[in-house]
């Protein structure tokens, strides 16, 4: 009775939500009071409700593919098949959806059949959108570093561009001011200033 008051007092109050499905029933046959606080339900209205309406069906569909892969291992004698650790979804009642990572281990009934998954979920909401944000964050400061290369590379090819201009520019002045105005070359001489110029 000690033991069983101990388990219950510990279950009670863990602030991870423990909870037990039966896997024939495919319900919660067990859930520890923390849940109200996860999701919003009470204890009672978790247990009247099929494990299928717990969490999104894309999120069902592959606990229940994990479960069934681990049961077969587990029976086959593969007892390092029993505990996982999932991120798993669930609906709270306010028709918002809860991440947590959660850690289960399948039970054997007195058969060696799979017959319970326990598990304990932890809520990683804040920590998922602390990732996302890091995540957002880290992408601008990887944009920031490629325009700020851009921009250096920017300023070292106009550095360079420029000195060039400079002697076409210089030479090409130096050249006009010693031709004559009825030279032949100077018509050319003229637009490879103008396009120094505009080039630089």
């Amino acid at each position: 009775k000690r033991t069983q008051e101990r388990y219950q007092l510990i279950s009670e109050n863990a602030a991870d939500v423990i909870w037990m499905w039966d896997l024939e029933e495919d319900r919660c046959v067990y859930v520890s009071p923390s849940v109200q606080q996860l999701r919003g339900f009470t204890p009672e209205e978790i247990l009247a409700q099929p494990m299928d309406q717990a969490m999104p069906a894309d999120t069902y569909r592959m606990v229940l593919g994990e479960i069934q892969r681990c049961r077969a291992a587990v029976e086959s004698g593969d007892e390092g098949a029993r505990i996982r650790t999932n991120e798993i979804e669930f609906f709270c009642k306010n028709g918002t959806i809860v991440a947590t990572e959660t850690v289960t281990k399948l039970v054997s009934d007195a058969r060696g059949k799979v017959r319970y998954v326990v598990g304990a979920s932890r809520d990683i909401t804040g920590l998922k959108r602390a990732e996302a944000e890091k995540a957002k964050i880290e992408d601008e400061l990887r944009q920031a570093q490629k325009l700020e290369s851009v921009g250096r590379l920017a300023a070292g090819v106009a550095h360079d561009f420029n000195n060039l201009l400079t002697v076409i520019n210089g030479y090409s002045r130096l050249l006009l001011g010693s031709l004559k105005s009825d030279d032949p070359l100077r018509g050319g001489l003229e637009e490879i200033h103008k396009a120094g110029e505009r080039a630089a």
